[in-house]
């Protein structure tokens, strides 16, 4: 896998897991009615987007690493290939 490929599946894997986490611990202001004119009582309170971003490049990182393991010209696949087609001859 060439590096367009690892940003590539990167980014990939971070958009994805960014969305999973936006939902997670969110508070809003439903109970607050009184100030509809001013915010969305939709909003919530405290995303904590940075914590997020923090989470999602980690995990990101973590489940990258394992796939460009597997997907690696001399990974897991191709250990396994040589495993059980050791003599084949081509």
């Amino acid at each position: 896998m060439g590096i367009t490929g690892s940003i590539i599946l990167f980014l990939l894997i971070w958009w994805i897991i960014f969305f999973i986490s936006l939902p997670l611990n969110i508070q809003n202001n439903k109970k607050k009615v009184d100030n509809v004119g001013i915010e969305d009582p939709g909003a919530p309170n405290n995303p904590q987007i940075f914590l997020k971003f923090a989470f999602t490049t980690f995990i990101s990182l973590i489940l990258w690493g394992i796939i460009y393991w597997i997907l690696n010209d001399d990974g897991f696949l191709m250990y396994i290939i040589n495993l059980f087609y050791t003599d084949e001859v081509i």
